[in-house]
């Protein structure tokens, strides 16, 4: 006697096309988000107005983090002495991250096909 399992898949065209519109921007979204919280771990900070202006925002198909702090640009491109935080902290935690980014991402995908 030979047993079979069988199981169908139904292709919903309309469905894949939205999960797929929904991805494009809440996966970069997503990770963008989690750069500026782990960013925000590292910026220097002696009021927290710095931190404060972190913002994530998207773009002409991007998601881009920033700061908007009139001296955001000074602290992260000049060579400060900071007592906690350290120089370039979005640009370092950008690679230290690029993992924890790309999962941030990807599971963010997957939601859009739930």
């Amino acid at each position: 006697m030979s047993l079979t399992a069988k199981t169908s898949v139904r292709w919903d065209t309309d469905k894949v096309e939205r999960a797929v519109k929904e991805a494009e921007e809440e996966a970069p979204m997503a990770g963008a988000e989690f750069l500026l919280d782990k960013a925000n771990e590292s910026v220097p900070r002696e009021s927290g107005e710095l931190a404060d202006s972190g913002y994530v925002e998207f773009v002409d198909d991007e998601a881009v983090v920033g700061y908007s702090s009139e001296y955001a640009v000074r602290q992260h491109e000049g060579d400060y002495q900071h007592d906690d935080g350290r120089r370039k902290w979005l640009e370092l935690t950008a690679r230290e991250e690029a993992r924890g980014i790309g999962d941030e991402m990807a599971d963010r995908t997957k939601e859009a096909f739930d």
